[in-house]
């Protein structure tokens, strides 16, 4: 995760990065999880949303909250299993 807004990975034995952007307009992602089936779970503190990334579709899929101005950072637990809501989610690149 970076400032600008993306989900980055760094393969240290090529030395290169690779980066997605979050969807929305200001993404400010603040904390990052990986599941048991190697999703990736990331907070969007401006979006009001929580997002799951897919590395092999490289997509992401959103979980906004019913509350506006939620400014959810981060749980002590993935957020598959700490009652995110059931919101309908919406998939983009």
């Amino acid at each position: 995760m970076t400032m600008s807004g993306n989900l980055s990975l760094h393969d240290p034995a090529a030395k290169t990065w690779r980066h997605w952007k979050l969807p929305g307009d200001n993404p400010r992602p603040y904390a990052v999880w990986v599941d048991e089936r190697d999703k990736v779970w990331v907070s969007d503190f401006s979006g009001n949303a929580i997002f799951r990334f897919d590395p092999d579709a490289e997509r992401f899929e959103r979980f906004g909250f019913p509350r506006e101005a939620a400014a959810f950072a981060r749980s002590s637990v993935a957020p598959a299993r700490c009652g995110c809501p059931k919101a309908a989610p919406s998939t983009s690149r």
